[in-house]
């Protein structure tokens, strides 16, 4: 049976019996969207929106998760569609209490006490923490003009049916999605020409994503087949 998103969700958070325990390590969101479909520990799911629920609910309660990058800075996600479930760089861990800002302790007349910080320390050292008078390379100055480069990728009628060809495809469509995720790089205009042939009716959810983007949508016989 298809998975609904609540039971999803219950049987995704980690605990000595549960699934992202039996994991190694800790997963990006591809290689756990792809643990759908390759680990048989893991529930079928109608589609791909349904993986995206469930792990948008384990971001918030007392047992919460929470997506970071590979050096551990938390994206904010505030829906399910912020969610990049083909990213190799946003990896779903447990929540982490952020540390609490060190403690400054005043005298009575306002001052820093022996051993505190203070801005004026601060400024005193330059933003960089060096004493002033040192060899620090100046900030700030005019900002550099951005300059756009038109890049191309074509892929002419490639094979999927190996699972290495396809595994290739949709590692560079994750990258595409990542690139056009809206907190990627500075991106101008794009120009989307794919060809697919698919059994029918078996890219409903790809038809409804195009519809939503205002893309043109055609379909006809292959008449190869």
């Amino acid at each position: 049976m298809w998975a609904v998103v609540g039971d999803l969700a219950a049987q995704l958070p980690a605990s000595d019996t549960t699934l992202l325990s039996q994991m190694s390590r800790t997963l990006s969101l591809r290689e756990l969207s792809q643990q759908f479909t390759k680990n048989p520990a893991f529930p079928f799911v109608a589609n791909v929106q349904d993986i995206r629920e469930a792990i948008f609910q384990m971001l918030s309660g007392v047992e919460r998760y929470e997506v970071v990058d590979s050096g551990g800075q938390v994206y904010t996600i505030s829906s399910s569609n912020d969610l990049t479930l083909g990213s190799n760089d946003q990896f779903l861990r447990r929540f982490v209490e952020p540390p609490k800002p060190a403690h400054t302790t005043t005298s009575q007349f306002g001052e820093p006490a022996p051993g505190g910080n203070s801005v004026a320390d601060a400024h005193a050292k330059g933003t960089s923490g060096h004493s002033r008078g040192g060899e620090d390379t100046p900030t700030g100055g005019p900002p550099t003009e951005t300059k756009y480069k038109r890049y191309t990728v074509r892929v002419p009628n490639r094979s999927v049916v190996s699972e290495p060809n396809r595994d290739a495809i949709w590692g560079l469509l994750a990258a595409l999605a990542d690139a056009a995720d809206p907190t990627g790089p500075d991106l101008q205009l794009i120009d989307i020409d794919v060809t697919i042939t698919a059994a029918e009716g078996s890219l409903g959810s790809v038809q409804s994503r195009a519809e939503s983007a205002n893309a043109k949508w055609d379909e006809e016989e292959d008449l190869l087949s």
